[in-house]
Order: structure tokens, then sequence, then C-alpha cells
């Protein structure tokens, strides 16, 4: 069992508006290493594409952001310790 959370970006004058942002996506632990991510990613970018989007924006931390890069998304900025010590956020795009 699992889901995501995908959503419009809040619009302001640095925004794209043709963006979607990738807010979480939740596994139950008997769940994982049964491929689920991967058809999760699949419905990310299926839903991303039905609702115009040309970008999907991740924030996602240090270890999970080999996760989202087998599904092509490229770091655009790492802050050290963003999430809090020693926790490094990842901050991704998957371009559609």
């Amino acid at each position: 069992m699992g889901a995501f959370g995908l959503f419009d970006i809040d619009v302001d004058a640095d925004a794209d508006a043709d963006a979607k942002e990738l807010n979480w996506i939740l596994l139950a632990p008997n769940s994982q290493g049964q491929d689920l991510g991967s058809i999760i990613m699949a419905r990310v970018s299926t839903s991303a594409n039905a609702a115009g989007a040309n970008v999907v924006h991740i924030a996602t931390s240090h270890k999970a952001a080999s996760f989202f890069a087998k599904f092509g998304a490229r770091i655009t900025l790492v802050t050290d310790h963003g999430w809090g010590t020693d926790m490094h956020r990842v901050d991704m795009a998957i371009y559609l």
C-alpha cells in the first residue's frame, strides 16, 4: 500500500506556472521491495503530464536522492543540514 502527494507550486514571480511539486511518498513497510515506488513514480509523471506540467520539483534528503535519480530527477541544489544536523536537503527536478 502506498500514496503520494502532488501539488501545485505556490505561484510567485519566480515560480514556474507549469510545474508541480511532489511533497511526499508513503509506503507501508510491508509493501517496500515490491516495485511500488516505481509504480508511484510512473503515476506522478502521468498525473503531472495530465495537469499540463513540464517539471516536477522534489525536496528530499541525501538518503533518498538516489531513489528519485532512478526516475530521471536531477539535482538542482544541495543544502547541507537543510533538514537538521547531518540531514542534508537535496532539491531535485524531473523534466517531463
